[in-house]
């Protein structure tokens, strides 16, 4: 049996119910751990991993943070050997910014983005295939700006050209939603209140995960 490790990287607040959700629902073990607010050890004990999700923060790449090199030089090993990593939000954009893409804020402002949004596949990946259009959770104020060195841009929205990155050659995903969103996370940080959209979102959030662990 395959397992995964989540990676947290919470400045104010835990996803732990997000991932117990995914846990309970595939029954695949799981470990989880919390690099941005207790450091590297666990991910480091950690040496039976068959993939790595790594999840949002409330920092922002272009902070450059300590933290945020030491997550990368544990991974891009692991990523070199073939181990898939499927990057979430902030992880999206921190591994978009390690190969060469500009991060920076959706609006100059600095306005946040919290809502249910419609992304168009342009190529198929995780399962999903190409034309597909499927309503995600969103709760970011930054997006990747410019395609990375090595990825092709596998969605885009009306508000963002480049919704979800595949690397051409290394077992690397990347999304700019939140697919791994529990009703709590939702409801709390994508501020929805429709009961049918939340349910839509968590059923197209749960087939973008499940692509990604029949690619373990």
């Amino acid at each position: 049996m395959k397992t995964i490790a989540f990676i947290d990287n919470f400045i104010e607040t835990p996803v732990i119910h997000s991932v117990n959700d995914f846990i309970l629902r595939t029954k695949l073990p799981c470990s989880y751990h919390m690099p941005a607010t207790y450091g590297m050890e666990s991910l480091k004990k950690c040496k039976q991993a068959d993939g790595y999700v790594l999840l949002g923060s409330a920092s922002h790449v272009t902070e450059k943070l300590d933290w945020h090199q030491q997550l990368l030089d544990f991974l891009l090993p692991k990523i070199e050997k073939g181990t898939p990593v499927l990057g979430i939000c902030f992880g999206h954009q921190l591994l978009a910014y390690h190969f060469g893409s500009e991060v920076n804020y959706i609006h100059q402002n600095q306005t946040k983005h919290t809502e249910a949004r419609e992304i168009s596949f342009l190529n198929s990946t995780l399962g999903i295939q190409k034309n597909t259009n499927l309503l995600l959770g969103f709760s970011h104020s930054q997006e990747v700006k410019t395609v990375p060195t090595g990825f092709d841009v596998v969605a885009k929205s009306k508000i963002c050209a480049i919704e979800a990155l595949k690397h051409k050659k290394l077992p690397i995903w990347t999304f700019q939603s939140h697919p791994e969103a529990s009703e709590f996370f939702l409801k709390d940080s994508a501020e929805l209140q429709d009961e049918k959209t939340i349910q839509q979102v968590i059923r197209n959030g749960q087939a973008v995960l499940d692509g990604f662990v029949r690619e373990l």
